[in-house]
């Protein structure tokens, strides 16, 4: 695997000092991220020292002292560090302080992992990442600390921003070092997934290229509803055949030559010969309808929930009608799949 990691980032290109940064809140709204109640802002600072890093002073900033906090972020010469930072942290921000200029020079470790993995069966998760890499484990459950905040349990809150930070830190400096990351599965199966960075990764986690202009992480928010994904990111690719008629069949395939996925949309009394192929939409590669003479259809879970699974049949047209969803609500359960590479 050494063969094929991109080069290391030379020393001499690292920052000389990094911020590791983190909001806890008094009350979240994770929908909007800019009406939550600030409890506090940690910061963490780690001075380079040749290849290695040494560890400085943290420093927490009240609901009172967001001046300050934009007057330590401002004057920060180093990088600043966070996780999900441009989605959450920073628009939590975004009310009380202008953040031209400061996110410029952050980065969001969030944002460089989600773009190495083309499945959406990683957990990216910074207490499952700092569990698999780093052999550490945050100090509370992150949901509990705005009811511990509001119940005066201060120091409970600090210790826990203090970690977070430190366990962003340390990841950004074992992404550095390793080239690469262990992700566990969300479904549990199987082991963890292996995320090489890519040369350009690394050149925005050493600072070298901005992540994001501020105009964009704007632009974003205000286009998409959120700093990362566009709104079309869960999107699958659906492929149609001719003559569909107002009951279609909903078929995932999957290509044995490129990995990726796709949903095959037929009428309902389409028969599927053995051994009928159809190219890949991806690689043009040949991929068979049925896998061992049955078809992975999609049907009713429990329709009074409205909840849809993938089944498998020998023919799918022999099944009554009213076990198949109907195709708005179909194409939406699709589309909000996390499980399989899309892309």
């Amino acid at each position: 695997m050494d063969n094929d990691l991109p080069p290391p980032v030379p020393a001499s290109h690292l920052p000389r000092s990094i911020c590791a940064f983190d909001i806890e809140t008094a009350k979240t709204t994770l929908r909007k991220p800019e009406g939550c109640e600030i409890a506090c802002a940690g910061v963490l600072v780690y001075k380079r020292v040749g290849s290695s890093w040494r560890e400085g002073d943290y420093r927490w900033f009240g609901a009172g002292e967001l001046p300050e906090l934009e007057k330590f972020l401002r004057g920060f010469s180093g990088l600043i560090i966070g996780y999900n930072v441009f989605d959450f942290d920073y628009r939590v921000l975004r009310p009380h302080i202008p953040l031209e200029g400061i996110v410029e020079k952050t980065v969001d470790l969030r944002l460089v992992l989600d773009s190495l993995h083309s499945s959406r069966n990683v957990n990216l998760k910074l207490a499952s990442l700092a569990r698999i890499n780093l052999m550490r484990r945050k100090l509370h459950d992150s949901r509990k600390m705005p009811a511990l905040w509001r119940a005066g349990k201060r120091q409970f809150v600090f210790s826990h921003n203090k970690r977070d930070c430190e366990l962003t830190a340390e990841l950004w400096m074992h992404l550095l070092r390793q080239r690469g990351v262990y992700a566990g599965r969300i479904a549990g199966v199987g082991g963890p997934d292996w995320l090489m960075l890519t040369p350009e990764a690394l050149a925005m986690l050493a600072g070298r290229v901005p992540q994001l202009t501020c105009p964009e992480w704007l632009a974003r928010i205000e286009q998409w509803g959120n700093a990362v994904h566009p709104p079309n990111y869960r999107d699958k690719k659906f492929v149609e055949e001719p003559n569909l008629g107002r009951h279609p069949l909903f078929h995932r395939l999957g290509c044995g030559s490129c990995g990726r996925s796709f949903i095959l949309v037929t009428r309902r009394n389409r028969w599927f010969r053995r051994d009928e192929m159809r190219p890949c939409p991806f690689c043009a590669r040949a991929v068979p309808l049925q896998r061992g003479r049955v078809t992975f259809t999609l049907v009713w879970q429990r329709k009074s929930l409205g909840k849809c699974t993938f089944g498998f049949y020998p023919q799918p047209s022999r099944v009554r009608a009213r076990y198949f969803p109907d195709p708005k609500t179909a194409r939406s359960w699709i589309n909000r799949l996390r499980i399989g590479s899309w892309r």
